[in-house]
């Protein structure tokens, strides 16, 4: 299968996918400098054939590369609401995984926010769980997780595999 990796930064997530031996990772990020540093990776791994990247700011497209799969670990904690309706909107019916912070007072939001404010990101966007209930379509069945004091949300089961 083909997996999509949104907001890859610079890679560590897509390397770690490797091990589910899709038939390909396309690894999307808004910032040039880190598909040059995991494009570098890549060339230096040999992964070529595996991995493909991509510099694209997901706010602005109507259509997402083909995959089968997507994932984004932190990606949608730089999508608005209007935003992350049309990322869902893109994504249709296919199986997802995304890590966010929720919306609560904890040691991950505020090293969260340091990061952030360092980095010099775009915005950063909190949502409680009800708020995105309320976001994503009402045909998706989406499930939340939480592990290590990260929240996931996923419509995949746990027998899902890569």
């Amino acid at each position: 299968k083909t997996i999509l990796d949104l907001g890859c930064g610079m890679g560590e997530f897509t390397f770690e996918l490797i091990a589910y031996n899709p038939k390909k990772i396309i690894a999307v990020d808004i910032s040039q400098n880190a598909i040059q540093k995991i494009t570098q990776y890549i060339q230096k791994q040999k992964l070529n054939g595996k991995i493909k990247t991509q510099v694209s700011d997901i706010r602005d497209v109507d259509m997402l590369p083909e995959s089968d799969i997507i994932v984004g670990l932190g990606f949608i904690d730089y999508l608005n609401k209007k935003e992350l309706r049309h990322l869902f909107a893109m994504m249709g019916d296919k199986p997802y995984l995304f890590s966010y912070f929720e919306k609560k007072i904890s040691l991950f939001n505020l090293l969260h926010k340091m990061y952030i404010t360092i980095q010099q990101c775009p915005g950063a966007f909190k949502y409680s769980r009800e708020e995105m209930r309320n976001i994503i379509p009402k045909s998706t069945k989406a499930v939340f997780i939480q592990k290590d004091g990260l929240q996931f949300i996923t419509n995949m089961s746990f027998k899902s595999t890569f």
